[in-house]
């Protein structure tokens, strides 16, 4: 039996290239099983979000169809307006000296005071945020009904 070089070489490049396209086939495995999971972590991501998503929005919309549009704007404008009333009522109670990191503490008759100032000082001030609403509303439905009017001409 002679062996001649030329099947020698031929035999060892066969070798080789069975060996690359093993690596390569290998290679190409791990990238598509990469990226498959990759593609299904995104998925299960979007999915997640758009659940949180459409549960917030569903909520809104139960919300909007059962006080209508009118009474989601009244409602959200009130919410608005009692969360500046809480931030006020701190601003005030420190300047009143209602705190408790208020030193000396203040006497009852003196507490007392402040409190009713503090009282009158915050219905005050919602009524002039109700005020200001009110109109900041009517302005924007009369900028509305301007710029329809102008619209026709």
């Amino acid at each position: 039996m002679t062996i001649n070089t030329d099947t020698i070489l031929n035999q060892t490049m066969l070798n080789s290239l069975s060996v690359k396209t093993k690596e390569a086939s290998s290679t190409t495995e791990f990238e598509s099983e990469l990226q498959r999971q990759l593609m299904d972590n995104l998925k299960s991501q979007n999915v997640e979000k758009e659940v949180q998503s459409d549960a917030a929005v569903e909520e809104f919309k139960r919300e909007l169809s059962s006080i209508g549009a009118l009474g989601f704007l009244q409602s959200f404008n009130l919410e608005k307006i009692e969360e500046l009333i809480e931030k006020k009522k701190e601003e005030l109670m420190e300047a009143l000296g209602l705190s408790d990191k208020t030193q000396p503490p203040l006497s009852a008759q003196e507490r007392t005071t402040a409190l009713q100032t503090l009282e009158d000082l915050l219905a005050d001030y919602k009524k002039e945020l109700l005020e200001k609403t009110q109109a900041e509303a009517k302005l924007e439905k009369n900028n509305t009904a301007l710029s329809s009017v102008l619209q026709n001409f």
